[in-house]
């Protein structure tokens, strides 16, 4: 068995028709690294993987009213008494390394996507020095989160890296559609009511423009609308036949999506660990209209057009400006490309490739 297995959440599909964030981080990181072919990965989502990936569903005995981590955990642990890798690498459940480290005693890696501080078994300092001294290290997908999970601990802060989601390289196309798209879920952290009641105003000012819609409340369809959900629908009824709701897409439809796209908003209300759709719109070529909350500032640096209070009237006055001043469009585009370029895959890979030899101790 392979010298490096890695354990998704319990939810996290890991396959083209069921996949969340940290499953194409995953995905992409095996691709990539050095240790490719000793990598095995462990989920809970039975389900078609990506091509040609190393993934493993893991069975657990389901209880009524008992913790799933817990028993998701034990079947891991079984696993690795078994497989006796050298070292474990454990995505974004601070719970999962808990149950598994009073069973298992090896190397084990945290590898943090989400404000640790909001996380059972890491929200206080003294839980997450606890998981200082039982994890060999912790990934921190930017120095935002490495900062939140640091504040006020007193174990060894050197076994807490920064280690950025990449991707892979794209080739902008040279025409783009004269589209604003927003992707992600319709929930109120995110915007979607923002950029909705901001585009109930703005395109009528230009009709040529269209509003692009990728994401939902929930990934089921035929999931009752809820009403956060219907205030973003009812904003945009007057201006219907210039906006298109997709729902949820696939990861390749909304890349392609991504890549006709002019214009990319991303308008969170809250402190995001990362801000991964950022990333793709800057290297989809789009002029990018960015919250700089939490990681999302360290993602889009100075390459996009700052929205430091989100609100539909500031994503307005960010709109008009960059419709109408070409200029500042295609040069928003061409330095979200060229941001975009400090992720590549190969080399955040290799900045993870890099600890995972020292703790591999090769």
């Amino acid at each position: 068995m392979a010298d490096i297995q890695v354990v998704l959440p319990l939810r996290e599909g890991f396959g083209l028709s069921h996949f969340g964030a940290i499953a194409l981080c995953v995905r992409d990181f095996t691709e990539y690294s050095k240790y490719r072919n000793d990598t095995h990965i462990f989920g809970g989502v039975d389900t078609e993987p990506f091509t040609n990936m190393p993934y493993e569903v893991v069975r657990y005995l389901k209880i009524p009213f008992r913790s799933q981590n817990k028993a998701y955990a034990k079947a891991i642990v079984k696993r690795l008494k078994v497989n006796s890798p050298k070292l474990l690498e454990v995505h974004n459940r601070p719970i999962l390394v808990h149950h598994i480290s009073k069973q298992w005693q090896g190397t084990i890696a945290l590898h943090l996507h989400n404000d640790p501080q909001t996380m059972r078994y890491a929200k206080t300092a003294k839980e997450r020095d606890v998981l200082l001294e039982k994890c060999s290290a912790i990934y921190c997908v930017s120095e935002y989160i490495r900062d939140r999970f640091l504040d006020g601990t007193n174990g060894d802060s050197s076994k807490v890296h920064v280690i950025y989601n990449g991707l892979h390289e794209i080739s902008s196309p040279p025409n783009k559609q004269k589209h604003i798209l927003f992707v992600g879920r319709f929930q109120p952290e995110k915007g979607a009511l923002d950029i909705a009641q901001a585009l109930e105003t703005v395109l009528p000012e230009f009709p040529d423009w269209k509003g692009i819609f990728i994401g939902a409340a929930r990934h089921d369809p035929n999931a009752k609308i809820n009403d956060y959900e219907r205030k973003v629908i009812n904003a945009l009824k007057s201006v219907d036949s210039q906006i298109e709701m997709r729902g949820f897409c696939s990861h390749g439809e909304t890349m392609d999506a991504t890549l006709e796209a002019a214009i990319a908003v991303i308008p969170s209300q809250w402190n995001e660990a990362f801000g991964r759709t950022g990333l793709e719109a800057m290297a989809c070529g789009c002029a990018t209209i960015s919250s700089v909350r939490g990681g999302l500032k360290e993602v889009v640096a100075d390459a996009a057009y700052p929205l430091e209070i989100v609100l539909p009237e500031t994503i307005v006055s960010a709109l008009r400006e960059v419709i109408t001043n070409e200029e500042k469009r295609k040069a928003l585009q061409k330095a979200g490309l060229e941001r975009a370029k400090y992720f590549a895959i190969e080399r955040v890979t290799g900045m993870l490739d890099d600890v995972r030899s020292t703790l591999l101790g090769s």
